[in-house]
């Protein structure tokens, strides 16, 4: 615990040892899981992992890769443009 600062040192011994996607401290898994704040600030990572910060370790879920969220982002970005009518796909023709 001695790369932890005097902040997580302190929400562990007040019971909030579970990290979520988003960096938000939290009193069990099943709340990291389900973190609120990861809809704003993590949303392509939400209730993907959580991490015991007492122990450094991935409790739930996995970390992905840089390849796999690049991955996610490139898709994500995708639908945000469809959404905002950004472009349009264009139309499957059959050939002639």
């Amino acid at each position: 615990m001695s790369n932890l600062s005097d902040y997580q040192i302190q929400a562990i011994e007040d019971g909030y040892r579970f990290e979520c996607p988003c960096g938000e401290l939290l009193n069990s898994i099943a709340a990291a899981v389900r973190c609120k704040k990861c809809r704003t600030y993590a949303p392509l990572m939400r209730g993907q992992f959580v991490v015991d910060i007492a122990k450094d370790k991935v409790v739930f879920g996995s970390i992905l890769s840089r390849e796999e969220y690049n991955e996610r982002v490139a898709l994500h970005d995708i639908a945000i443009a469809l959404s905002l009518g950004v472009f349009k796909p264009m139309p499957i023709t059959s050939a002639p």
